[in-house]
């Protein structure tokens, strides 16, 4: 079984068509991203250029959405520790933790890298469930589809 950051990135190395919006009524399931060989397909780039287009991206967020968007989602986030704080050792038999991240009017490629992080950054065993609570949209079933592909 490969483990969540192989399959990150094997996600990325797929090129697909950019995503078409969906009416919220129907759902997304598992079974509808799967290919042939069934492993699971994310369309990062369409998903992130799917964002609204109706205004200024500066203005609408506050930061440089464009220097944003061309960021990868699945980047090496260095360790900012203190020097000290990286010596301490913490437990590693820990209860499963469930993870909720909640966002309104967020730019699709902030989000992303987000999730991306706590995925990567989360030992598999401690994730039990993720959720993305916020607007209730093709956006956010798709970041919980995200999430539930990962967190296998």
């Amino acid at each position: 079984m490969r483990s969540v950051v192989e399959e990150n990135i094997a996600l990325r190395l797929i090129k697909q068509h950019a995503d078409v919006e969906e009416p919220e009524s129907s759902p997304i399931s598992l079974e509808e991203t799967t290919g042939i060989t069934g492993r699971v397909y994310f369309d990062e780039a369409g998903y992130v250029s799917g964002g609204s287009k109706d205004s200024d991206p500066y203005v609408r967020n506050r930061f440089n959405q464009i220097a944003s968007d061309n960021l990868s989602s699945n980047r090496v986030v260095p360790d900012t520790r203190n020097a000290m704080c990286k010596l301490k050792k913490y437990d590693e038999d820990l209860p499963e933790t469930s993870v909720i991240i909640t966002f309104h009017n967020e730019a699709r490629s902030t989000l992303l890298r987000t999730i991306v992080s706590v995925l990567n950054r989360s030992p598999e065993h401690l994730i039990q469930r993720n959720y993305s609570s916020g607007q209730t949209s093709v956006i956010t079933r798709k970041m919980a589809l995200l999430f539930a592909l990962f967190a296998r």
